[in-house]
C-alpha cells in the first residue's frame, strides 16, 4: 500500500518542519518513507518508525512556495489482513505538527482492510479464467508492487497465492490455469507438487554459459540441468551498470510454456519466470531462457548474479558470472557483494547470500541482524571464510532462540574492511 502525505495550499512558505503520521502496526508494516515531489531536492529529509507512528522531518534553504500543493512524503506499507476474520477500518493521521506546518489543519484518512481468500480470482471479476493465471504470473514478477491494470485489483496478493505458501510464484499461476483447464489443481492443497520432485533427487543446477556479445547486443543463456518434469520456475538476476535489459527469448525447453516473461524491478535487477500446463522434461539439461541486453559501455565489466530460485529451480546454488573489461567472460568472483534476501517479505525463514573475492582466504566475516532501533537481534555468521559465494538462512529468531515480531529488519555484512547492509521485512 502506498500513501501520499500531501500539503495542500500552505498559507506561508515552508523550509523546515516535522510531524508524525499514526498507523496501525497490527495490519501494516512500514517498508519505506521517501521524499515527495514538493521536497525532492531538499538537503535534509529524515524519518523513523516509532512502532505505531512515523516521525518525519526535513529542512532546506529553498522553501516550498506559498500556496503550492503536492506530496511531502511517500509511505510504502505492506498490509497484512490475512489474520483477520472481518474487515477493519485503518485510520492514518498527521499529528504533532511543528515548524512551518504547525498552523496547518491535519486531515486524517481511512483505509479499509478487507479479508480475501486465495480463490484464484486475481482480477476480482467473479470467475476464475486463464486471465487470472496471467495476472498471478504478473503478480510474481512485480511483487511487492501490484501488477498493472485490473490484475492489481484489491486483494490481488492473497488471491494469487493459491498454494497458500505465503509467497507468490509461477507455480501459483500454473495451478490457477490447470484448475480452470481440468480441475486437477486444488487451491491450498497440501499435495501441490510444483517444487523439487523429492528430497532424494539431486538439487537443480543452474549456470550461465555461452554468453555472446555482438556489437552492442549481449545474449545471456540461463542453463538448467538435473530437473525432471519442470512445470514452473522463477529466479532473479542482478546485472552491472552498462547493461540495459531489452528482452527475453524462449528456448526449445520453454517453447511450449503457457507464459514466460521478465520484469525490471529496479536498475540492474530483473525477475524472470515461466509456467507450463504439462511437465517438461529437462533432466539432460538445456537453456530455459536467453536474456537480451544492450551494451551501453564498450568496456562493460562486473558480475551477473542469478539467485532467488523458486518452484522447480528451488534449491539451486547462487550463480555468479564475471564480465571482463575486454568482454571476455570469466568465472571468478572478484568483489565483495551482499544481495537482497529471498524471499522478501518472508515468514518465517529467509536466505541471505553474499560473496567474497575468490583470491582471498581467511577473511574475517560477521553477518548481523538489527531491528529498526539499531539493536542487535541475531549474529548469523562470525568467523573467517574463504573466497566465493556464501549463503545463510535466518529463521526469524533472536540470539536467545525466541521468535521476533513482524516488522522491518536490517542485515549488515562486515567482511574484511568492507561494510554493507540491506533491509528486509518479516510479515507474519
Amino acid at each position: 500500500m502506498i500513501v501520499d502525505v500531501d500539503i495542500l495550499s500552505p498559507p506561508a512558505p515552508i523550509d523546515s518542519c516535522a510531524f508524525d503520521v499514526t498507523y496501525d502496526p497490527s495490519v501494516m508494516t512500514l517498508i519505506s518513507c521517501e521524499p515527495g515531489d514538493l521536497i525532492s531536492e531538499w538537503q535534509e529529509f529524515n524519518y523513523s518508525d516509532l512502532g505505531d507512528r512515523i516521525h518525519i522531518d526535513g529542512n532546506d534553504p529553498e522553501s516550498i512556495p506559498l500556496g503550492l500543493t503536492g506530496s511531502f512524503a511517500i509511505l510504502k506499507f505492506l498490509s497484512d489482513c490475512c489474520g483477520l476474520e472481518d474487515p477493519v477500518q485503518v485510520s492514518m493521521c498527521p499529528v504533532d505538527l511543528v515548524g512551518d506546518v504547525a498552523s496547518l489543519a491535519p486531515m486524517c484518512d481511512e483505509y479499509r482492510c478487507e479479508v480475501f481468500d486465495p480463490d484464484g480470482d486475481v482480477d476480482a471479476n467473479g470467475v476464475v479464467t486463464p486471465r487470472d493465471a496471467l495476472c498471478a504470473f504478473k503478480a510474481y514478477l512485480a511483487f511487492p508492487d501490484a501488477p498493472d491494470g485490473d490484475c492489481g485489483s484489491l486483494g490481488w496478493d492473497v488471491r494469487s497465492d493459491v498454494n497458500c505458501s505465503g509467497d507468490i510464484t509461477p507455480a501459483d499461476a500454473r495451478c490457477i490455469f490447470v484448475h480452470w483447464l481440468d480441475g486437477s489443481c486444488s487451491f491450498c492443497s497440501p499435495v501441490l507438487a510444483d517444487g523439487p520432485v523429492a528430497a532424494s533427487v539431486v538439487p537443480p543446477v543452474v549456470s550461465i554459459s555461452g554468453v555472446e556479445i555482438d556489437g552492442d547486443v549481449m545474449r545471456c543463456p540461463i542453463h538448467v540441468s538435473e530437473v525432471v518434469g519442470m512445470r514452473a520456475f522463477g529466479f532473479e538476476v542482478t546485472y552491472p551498470h552498462g547493461l540495459e535489459y531489452k528482452g527475453i527469448d524462449r528456448t526449445n525447453v520453454t517453447g511450449s510454456f503457457v507464459e514466460v516473461g521478465a520484469h525490471v524491478l529496479a536498475a540492474g535487477h530483473l525477475r524472470v519466470g515461466g509456467f507450463s500446463s504439462d511437465p517438461v522434461e529437462g533432466h539432460d539439461g538445456g537453456d530455459v531462457v536467453v536474456l537480451g541486453f544492450r551494451v551501453e559501455d564498450a568496456d562493460v565489466g562486473g558480475t551477473i548474479i542469478v539467485q532467488q530460485f523458486v518452484d522447480h529451480l528451488r534449491g539451486a546454488e547462487v550463480v555468479t558470472y564475471q564480465l571482463g573489461s575486454d568482454r571476455a567472460p570469466q568465472s571468478v568472483t572478484t568483489s565483495f557483494r551482499l544481495y537482497q534476501n529471498f524471499p522478501n517479505p518472508f515468514n518465517p525463514v529467509t536466505t541471505i547470500c553474499y560473496q567474497i573475492p575468490e583470491d582471498l582466504s581467511d577473511v574475517p566475516v560477521k553477518l548481523t541482524i538489527y531491528d529498526v532501533h539499531g539493536k542487535r537481534v541475531r549474529e548469523l555468521v562470525s568467523g573467517t571464510q574463504s573466497g566465493g559465494p556464501h549463503q545463510v538462512e535466518w529463521d526469524s529468531r533472536n540470539d536467545q532462540g525466541v521468535p521476533v515480531s513482524s516488522g522491518l529488519y536490517f542485515y549488515v555484512l562486515r567482511a574484511g574492511s568492507q561494510i554493507m547492509g540491506n533491509k528486509m521485512v518479516l510479515l507474519k
